[in-house]
């Protein structure tokens, strides 16, 4: 074959003549098609292929079976008595915040103000500076003038004196109508007097406040620190409605936790922290009486408010307030329009 393939076939086709090459393969194109359809491997696909189509074409034409629904069962429903809804209460729940401080059967202090002894301190020693010039001077140049003064020099101390005066009262009563404490106070511990009112002829307005502190569960026990140290403290009961607020407590420094009073530092380790912490007390011990001194005279970090209709001071840079003043704001009312200027930043 593999002669026959390089060489020798080629050879002998020339060798073979063109018409005995025709007939043969006219010879085989006309047998071939006899041989393939008696072979019984073809006659058996045929067999199969004719066997298919004909099942195929029996299917199509076969009517189709309509589907009949499936029977609805009925489901069997059974009417049950309805039972009487029993009333629920949720008394934990409906409960309001003043009557959950009502329940607690003790004062709850809502607010502490700081300590405003050098306030104080600074606010008089001005006053007391200013009010004892006017007195000097009143009485050694407008009243008693020396001999030999010019007429019109007792006349150009009479503004400066009114201006001192003022002065002097503008310092004194910086540490006037101070809060120091709020106190949420149950009802039943108020004496009697205090939801009555006694028997003396009220006004128009004590006769509304006794209505709203009757109908409230709870009273706000409000104490005033006084001018002058060592005097008893001042206290107001009102109704929560009565205490008016033109800013919302949390949102203030000290209800945001951003107090004026400064936390002692860390005492840093090693020799250089031995050496530094006795300058650090010295300079927290100055900057009290320095920041009290400095609100004293500019009366900085107060706030005002209402009660009953008369206005306060409220110290928001320094003390102490319950839930970081949500609770204070909760009970007492927020009503900015009845303030001529409401606070909008600290």
């Amino acid at each position: 074959m593999a002669s026959f393939s390089r060489g020798f076939g080629r050879h002998f086709y020339v060798l073979v003549p063109r018409t005995a090459s025709q007939t043969c393969a006219q010879h085989f194109m006309a047998i071939t098609p006899h041989t393939i359809a008696r072979s019984p491997i073809v006659a058996q696909a045929m067999r199969s292929l004719h066997s298919s189509t004909s099942f195929r074409a029996a299917q199509q034409n076969a009517p189709k079976k309509q589907s009949s629904p499936a029977r609805q069962i009925p489901k069997a429903t059974t009417n049950l008595p309805q039972s009487p809804l029993l009333p629920t209460s949720h008394p934990v729940a409906a409960l309001s915040i003043t009557e959950k401080l009502a329940q607690r059967g003790q004062e709850t202090v809502l607010y502490e103000g700081p300590s405003h002894f050098w306030l104080r301190v600074s606010s008089l020693s001005a006053s007391v500076f200013c009010m004892s010039y006017v007195g000097i001077q009143y009485w050694s140049v407008v009243a008693f003038p020396p001999e030999g003064l010019a007429w019109w020099v007792p006349h150009l101390f009479v503004p400066i004196i009114m201006v001192m005066g003022a002065a002097g009262g503008w310092f004194a009563l910086s540490s006037a109508h101070i809060i120091r404490s709020i106190k949420a106070v149950p009802k039943g511990m108020l004496p009697k007097t205090y939801l009555t009112g006694g028997k003396a002829k009220k006004t128009k307005e004590e006769e509304q406040s006794l209505v709203a502190l009757n109908a409230s569960p709870i009273a706000l026990d409000i104490s005033l620190s006084g001018i002058v140290p060592f005097l008893p403290a001042k206290r107001i009961i009102a109704a929560p409605e009565e205490v008016l607020l033109p800013f919302k407590m949390q949102s203030t420094p000290l209800g945001m936790g951003l107090t004026a009073e400064a936390p002692a530092p860390k005492p840093a380790g090693g020799v250089m922290g031995m050496f530094a912490a006795p300058f650090n007390a010295l300079g927290r011990a100055v900057r009290g009486p320095f920041m009290g001194l400095r609100r004293g005279l500019l009366r900085e970090g107060f706030a005002k408010v209402k009660v009953k209709g008369k206005t306060y001071k409220i110290d928001i840079t320094g003390g102490k307030v319950l839930d970081h003043g949500k609770i204070l704001d909760h009970v007492v009312a927020f009503r900015p329009n009845r303030f001529s200027r409401v606070p909008e930043y600290w």
